[in-house]
């Protein structure tokens, strides 16, 4: 086989293709927004999940850190997370939080303050 020579089996990627590498997707323009599609399904099938159980405040502050930092950590850091998919997070955030109410009890702002200065 002659060095110069690919075998017909390598797929090299085109710009705009993503490769996944340890669920990363490396490759050049490559659009965030699909990449973190799969996983906004998931932490808004999973906060729909447990809504159903009608958690207290206290409940949804310990769901919404397990569910939704721990399905978006590994890829934020690998991926990094583009401002609109923070914006979609924290729209799923605030509706599990508040039980799709338009008229929020409890405003996020007073939810992301330290806890020292009582928030959860």
């Amino acid at each position: 086989m002659n060095p110069t020579h690919l075998s017909p089996s390598v797929h090299i990627a085109c710009n705009g293709e993503p490769v996944c590498m340890l669920r990363a997707y490396l490759g050049n323009n490559v659009g965030q927004l699909g990449i973190w599609s799969p996983t906004l399904d998931r932490v808004d099938a999973s906060l729909r999940q447990w809504s159903k159980s009608h958690p207290t405040y206290d409940g949804k502050c310990l769901i919404t850190n397990m569910v939704v930092g721990g399905m978006t950590q590994y890829l934020t850091c690998v991926q990094g997370m583009p401002i609109e998919i923070e914006q979609a997070l924290t729209k799923c955030i605030q509706q599990f939080i508040n039980d799709d109410s338009p008229v929020p009890m409890i405003g996020l702002p007073v939810f992301q303050q330290a806890i020292s200065k009582g928030s959860k």
